[in-house]
Order: C-alpha cells, then sequence, then structure tokens
C-alpha cells in the first residue's frame, strides 16, 4: 500500500527534531522538500511506494485541521518557511508522527534524512 506523505506530515517530523535538538521553531521549505525526498527515497529502497501529496512549487496550504499550530510564512530575504505557530508546542505535533506506520518513522529519523536539517539522528543510522 502506498504511502502518502503531506506537509503536515513533513514539517511536523522536521519540527519535532529541531525543536528537540537546537531549538528551531521553524524550517525552510527548500530544506523541508529536501527531507521529505530523502524520506521517499528511504522508504522506496525499503520496496514501499511513497509519494509527496502536495504541490512542490504551487501554493502550498496547511489543512485546516493543523493551521491551529503550523503556518506558511517568508523569512526576510523572501525565502518560504513552515513554522510552529506563537502558542503552540511540540506536544502539537506528536499525534501527527504517532499516527505513521514505524518504517516511516524511521525514514523520518535516519541519519541521511536528518543530515538535510543540519543534525544527526540520535539513533545512528536507522
Amino acid at each position: 500500500m502506498p504511502i502518502f506523505i503531506e506537509i503536515q506530515d513533513l514539517a511536523a517530523n522536521a519540527l519535532i527534531e529541531l525543536l528537540n535538538h537546537e531549538h528551531k521553531p521553524e524550517v525552510k521549505f527548500d530544506a523541508l522538500v529536501e527531507y521529505g525526498q530523502r524520506v521517499i527515497d528511504a522508504l522506496r529502497s525499503q520496496g514501499t511506494l511513497a509519494f509527496f501529496q502536495f504541490p512542490l512549487n504551487g501554493p502550498i496550504q496547511i489543512p485546516e485541521k493543523h493551521a491551529r499550530y503550523l503556518e506558511i510564512s517568508f523569512d526576510s530575504n523572501g525565502e518560504k518557511l513552515v513554522r510552529l505557530k506563537e502558542g503552540a508546542t511540540i506536544g502539537d505535533l506528536w499525534p501527527i508522527r504517532v499516527a505513521m506506520p514505524l518504517n516511516c518513522v524511521d525514514a523520518f529519523t535516519s541519519y541521511d534524512t536528518l543530515g538535510v536539517l543540519g543534525m544527526e539522528s540520535e539513533f545512528g543510522d536507522i
């Protein structure tokens, strides 16, 4: 069965790691897409079909269900960011991660994928 990765899946997983390790509440969209591509590559290398379920070059919207704690904005250079909203916490993001199959969580937290965000997995290469 294929896995469809949505913007909130990428954002939640990246922000969980960035908040835990670097206390950063935002991630550049370009880094997020590269992170997602590494996740998809990792899943495909295990024989799992995986795809993005959002446009890479068009307008992106956070689904209403997740818009109370995630937002899309721009930095001072005009680069698109996904960030945790003011008042939201890392606890708001965890339900997204725990709803995923274990092989997805492994792919989101592997050494190779976290390297795109400028970090290493605390578990090594999974």
